[in-house]
């Protein structure tokens, strides 16, 4: 069973963090509100692992575009294209347009782990 989220209320920064099971694996999920961005944290093997600075790309026609575009820039860890893939699918659901640091380390980089973990992401970031 998932444990309750809990928001912690510390001045001065506003943090959130949940634990939850996806696909039988322990998964914890912390976010940190900075001002001008924000920190997430995504782990089944208890540490920070791969750290990704994502950015929203500003599109003229935002507006008519089904999904935003995003811009990734990987700054600890391995820098290979599946990196990539898996930061804008964790961050997919949020709608900000603040910078996020995200950082990442996972038993099971399946799409069906990412999408479940991107809903988590969402839950806790907002």
């Amino acid at each position: 069973m998932a444990a309750p989220t809990i928001p912690e209320g510390g001045f001065p920064l506003k943090s959130k963090q949940t634990a939850v099971d996806v696909n039988g694996e322990a998964t914890e999920v912390f976010c940190c509100h900075y001002e001008d961005y924000d920190f997430i944290i995504a782990t089944q093997l208890n540490k920070m692992g791969t750290m990704v600075e994502v950015t929203r790309d500003l599109v003229l026609q935002e507006m008519s575009a089904a999904r935003p575009s995003y811009t990734t820039r990987v700054l600890l860890g391995v820098d290979e294209p599946l990196t990539h893939v898996i930061a804008k699918n964790l961050l997919s659901k949020l709608d900000t347009t603040k910078k996020i640091l995200l950082s990442f380390s996972l038993k099971d980089n399946s799409p069906n782990v990412i999408q479940k973990l991107s809903d988590v992401i969402k839950t806790v970031v907002e």
